[in-house]
């Protein structure tokens, strides 16, 4: 699963590019495979989709849920826009 998140962020074909995953990754963001990984592990518990009950405008990012908060969010529309 990390192979085809690797593969989207970099924007490559998995099945293609396989074998130079982690070549392709560092030439991106300069990260290898294995930080790249505990970095989205970290990340992963994080992520959340919510609507505000003040504007109705739905929003996707990485959250507080203990606190109810936003850390850093985009709203849906432009996050699939950019896909």
């Amino acid at each position: 699963m990390i192979e085809e998140l690797i593969a989207k962020v970099c924007g490559v074909d998995v099945d293609e590019n396989f074998e130079n995953l982690d070549e392709i990754l560092w030439d991106k963001f300069e990260i290898d495979y294995s930080n790249f990984e505990r970095l989205v592990n970290k990340l992963l518990p994080l992520c959340e989709v919510g609507k505000s009950p003040l504007t109705g405008i739905k929003s996707r990012g990485f959250a507080d849920t203990k606190e109810q908060r936003w850390i850093m969010r985009i709203e849906v529309s432009k996050a699939d826009a950019e896909e």
